[in-house]
């Protein structure tokens, strides 16, 4: 009598020698192309009914399935979906993909030629989307997977793509100028001190933020939300219920603020610039100019803040700002970044930069105002007035 851990092994032999057993389509899978994207690529076939697909990639300029394994950084999409994006690749590195088709228990049937392509930052081509809607658009987040807009009269409106949009009810008529995912909810501010908030951008609720002045801009630093607005107030909060007023020692409008690195950063009126590592202490910076600031966002190692008259800045440390070199441009509105820095603004500026410091003009397609941007899916978004919406892939 065999043992039960004889009969395991005899039935995982069985079950082992079964897998492939099935026949394999004739015909490599049909029109195979490949798109880059920012650090990712997007490969789309011809899909037949019955059958699921393998995506076979690997830096270089071609790969075969008898050589794949020993390309360098090879990896293998099963039961892959055309079109099917691949992420986690280097930017400025060619990679070549092949697609083969199995059908139920079977090995893959013959690959497709091979394609490449080269993997490069987002925000060189733009392509504008239907508006959406026709009031203003002031502020856009994402949560990796999906966006939201808000605007003027509480506007709302999600997207997958930052190309087709829907509108959600948003249970508020005030302006909405900022929102943010952050801690696993949206949370957007506006007019009056608005707050609602969504744990799906979907579904909203309104908050009381405890104070009536205009919140313009909204972060979150080590699990606490910070609101900031008119007349120097911030307003601070752990669990979106409940916010109290922190001291932030100006009385200028504050426009924008942004975090990274372990600091959060403030911009507003007159050059304003202010830092806390806690939400809660602030303090000053010379910011060595007196236009308005209205955004800062971190990325390459530094702050970037941006601002009327095309002001650019930049700080390694939130203290010390140098201006940066930047083509004449009109106001800048925000920033975001992504594999590089993307910035937008009056008659649809649009600059990009590698690091913060150098900045170069990129064209947008619009002349319509841009009054925000942020990078998710390996994209960037931007939106602004009548509803204008652009997306740089």
């Amino acid at each position: 009598m065999r043992s039960p851990l004889a009969w395991l092994a005899l039935s995982l032999t069985a079950v082992l020698g079964a897998c492939g057993a099935g026949s394999a389509p004739d015909t490599a899978p049909a029109n195979v192309a490949v798109a880059a994207g920012d650090a990712s690529a997007v490969v789309s076939w011809t899909s037949e009914p019955g059958l699921e697909y393998w995506v076979f990639h690997a830096d270089g300029a071609t790969i075969s399935y008898e050589t794949r394994t020993s390309q360098p950084n090879y990896r293998a999409v099963f039961k892959a979906v055309s079109p099917q994006t691949v992420t986690g690749l280097t930017n400025g590195v060619e990679h070549a993909f092949i697609v083969a088709a199995f059908k139920g228990d079977s090995k893959a049937g013959p690959a497709s030629p091979s394609v490449s392509t080269t993997p490069r930052p987002a925000g060189t081509s733009w392509t504008i989307g239907t508006p959406a809607g026709t009031g203003a658009l002031n502020a856009v987040a994402t949560n990796g997977t999906k966006f939201a807009a808000v605007g003027a009269g509480g506007a709302l409106f999600t997207s997958s793509d930052a190309i087709n949009w829907t509108a959600v009810t948003s249970t508020t008529t005030s302006t909405l100028n900022a929102i943010v995912f952050a801690d696993n909810r949206w949370v957007a501010v506006g007019a009056g001190g608005a707050i609602v908030s969504s744990p799906d951008a979907v579904t909203w609720e309104t908050r009381s933020s405890n104070v009536t002045a205009n919140l313009n801009g909204i972060t979150s630093l080590n699990g606490r939300l910070i609101a900031v607005g008119d007349g120097g107030t911030i307003v601070t909060s752990t669990n979106v219920s409940g916010w109290s007023v922190a001291a932030s020692g100006t009385t200028q409008n504050l426009y924008g603020a942004g975090s990274g690195n372990g600091k959060a950063i403030a911009v507003g009126a007159a050059g304003t610039v202010l830092t806390s590592s806690d939400g809660q202490n602030w303090s000053a910076s010379a910011s060595g100019t007196s236009a308005a600031l209205r955004d800062a966002v971190w990325g390459a190692g530094v702050y970037a803040v941006v601002g009327a008259s095309g002001t650019a800045l930049w700080s390694a440390d939130g203290l010390a700002w140098t201006a940066a070199s930047a083509p004449a441009s009109p106001d800048l509105r925000a920033a975001a970044f992504g594999s590089q820095f993307a910035a937008v603004g009056a008659l649809g500026t649009v600059l990009l930069s590698a690091d913060g410091k150098t900045w170069t003009a990129a064209s947008s397609g619009t002349t319509s105002q841009l009054n925000a941007v942020r990078f998710g899916v390996q994209r960037f978004s931007a939106v602004g007035e009548a509803g204008a919406n652009l997306t740089a892939l």
